[in-house]
C-alpha cells in the first residue's frame, strides 16, 4: 500500500513538472514504437496503473472494448536515438503552435519542422508579394542554431527538414487515433514518398502535413476561387452596364433626332401654309 502511495505521489510531481516542458527525452525509441502492440500493453484501471508518458484509455478490439494503458505523443528519429516526449497540454499537435496558456513559454528544443521551400529567404519582399505568399509560408519558433531544432537545421532562423542527413523523423502516438492503438508516421514539414508514410496520411507536395494544413490548403483555393468568381462578376457587371448606358445614350439621341425631325417638318409645313 505505502508502495502504491508512494508510486502515485511519483506521477503527480512528474505531470507537475511535465507540465512546465514542451518535450521530455524518453528511452524509448522508434523500434521500440513500431514493434509494440495491444498484446505487450498494460491493463489499468486509472493512469496510476500505466508507465511514464501513458495514460488509461479504451480500446476496441473484435468488439470487446479494452482498458489498457495507451502512449501519448513522441517524436523519434530513424537513427534510433531516444525520442521526444510531446506535452500535449502545452503543444497542438495538429495546429503545430503553443497552446494559449502558455505562449510566455519557449519550446527547447523547437520540435516544428518546416519544408524548406516554404521559408522566406528574404527580408524584403513587395507588399504584392507578400500578400500572395503569406498563406504558403511556414513560420517555427526564432531559432539561431541548428542545435536549437529537434530536426538539427536551422535556416533563416527557421527550423526546417534537415536535408544534409538521413535522419528521418517520425511521430508516434496512441492517443491520435481512436481505432489504431499505436502509430508512428513520418512527421509533418519532413518529406516521403506515398501518403500512407505520412503520420497523418497528408502529403502536400513532396512533403507531409497537419489535416489543419490541408483544411487551410482547401480554404486558400476557396478563397482564391471565390475572388476570381467575384472580378468575374463585376468584370460581367460593368460589361453590362456599359452595354445599357450606351443603349440609353443610343435611345435617347434617337428620341432627340426624332423631336428634331418631327419640329423640322412643322415648320416647313407652316411655311406652305
Amino acid at each position: 500500500m505505502i508502495n502504491r502511495y508512494f508510486y502515485f505521489v511519483v506521477i503527480i510531481f512528474g505531470d507537475f513538472v511535465n507540465g512546465l516542458n514542451f518535450t521530455l527525452t524518453t528511452n524509448y525509441t522508434l523500434s521500440y514504437f513500431q514493434s509494440y502492440n495491444i498484446s505487450q500493453a498494460t491493463e489499468c484501471t486509472t493512469d496510476i496503473d500505466c508507465p511514464l508518458y501513458s495514460k488509461c484509455n479504451n480500446f476496441t478490439q473484435d468488439e470487446n472494448i479494452l482498458k489498457v494503458c495507451r502512449f501519448e505523443n513522441f517524436l523519434c528519429s530513424n537513427d534510433d536515438q531516444p525520442c521526444l516526449y510531446i506535452n500535449e497540454t502545452m503543444w497542438d499537435i495538429q495546429k503545430e503552435k503553443v497552446m494559449q496558456d502558455y505562449l510566455s513559454y519557449t519550446p527547447s528544443p523547437i520540435i516544428k519542422i518546416c519544408p524548406r521551400n516554404k521559408v522566406k529567404t528574404s527580408i524584403y519582399k513587395t507588399k504584392q508579394n507578400n500578400n500572395n505568399n503569406k498563406q504558403d509560408e511556414c513560420y517555427t519558433t526564432y531559432c539561431k542554431h541548428d542545435t536549437d531544432c529537434y530536426s538539427e537545421m536551422c535556416y533563416y532562423n527557421r527550423c526546417i527538414y534537415n536535408y544534409k542527413n538521413d535522419k528521418i523523423i517520425y511521430m508516434c502516438s496512441g492517443d491520435q487515433f481512436p481505432d489504431e492503438f499505436i502509430r508512428c508516421g513520418i512527421a509533418s514539414g519532413v518529406p516521403a514518398e506515398e501518403e500512407s508514410e505520412c503520420f497523418f496520411k497528408i502529403k502536400k507536395g513532396s512533403y507531409c502535413i497537419t489535416p489543419i494544413e490541408e483544411k487551410n490548403t482547401g480554404l486558400v483555393i476557396i478563397i482564391t476561387v471565390g475572388i476570381f468568381a467575384g472580378m468575374s462578376l463585376i468584370l460581367f457587371l460593368v460589361i453590362l452596364c456599359h452595354e445599357c448606358i450606351k443603349n440609353c445614350i443610343e435611345s435617347i439621341e434617337d428620341t432627340i433626332d426624332s423631336i428634331k425631325e418631327s419640329k423640322e417638318k412643322k415648320d416647313k409645313e407652316a411655311c406652305y401654309e
